[in-house]
């Protein structure tokens, strides 16, 4: 189940790193930290996690207005490192990014059942990878620029 605005905004989400407090300030163990804050994005949606200076940083999570959530690392006010996306069509992707972009290993689980586990560059499926498709059907290989090679 996905937690709503109103769960993380008053604490009753877990962002996987620390609770949310109900004040604008995480609580740590011990005691309270500017480096951590809840932020609401208005454009976005809403944001609870790292901030260096006004920007998203370090671990967080954020609510898209679409529904989307994505919990992980920040750099900057752009997904970066580990992290995992649940679209809004219920598309999750556990993995690797760089700056907004799905880049490095990861598995993306689509909704209709299908699979891909493998590499990623600038958002594409690009090196060896296997996708397994909704009928069970398994094709492991080689992609580049997102298109099954061979």
């Amino acid at each position: 189940r996905r937690p709503t605005i109103e769960e993380v905004r008053y604490g009753v989400v877990e962002t996987g790193y620390y609770p949310v407090a109900k004040s604008l300030w995480m609580k740590r163990n011990r005691g309270f930290s500017t480096s951590w804050k809840i932020e609401i994005v208005t454009n976005k949606g809403t944001y609870a996690g790292g901030d260096n200076y006004g920007s998203r940083s370090g671990k967080g999570i954020q609510i898209y207005t679409d529904g989307s959530v994505y919990r992980g690392g920040w750099d900057f006010d752009e997904r970066h490192g580990k992290g995992q996306m649940i679209s809004r069509n219920g598309d999750v992707y556990n993995g690797d990014w760089r700056y907004n972009k799905k880049h490095g290993e990861g598995i993306m689980e689509f909704k209709n059942g299908g699979v891909y586990i493998g590499s990623y560059i600038n958002d594409k499926r690009e090196g060896i990878g296997s996708l397994t498709d909704e009928q069970g059907n398994v094709y492991k290989g080689g992609w580049t620029d997102g298109v099954i090679q061979g």
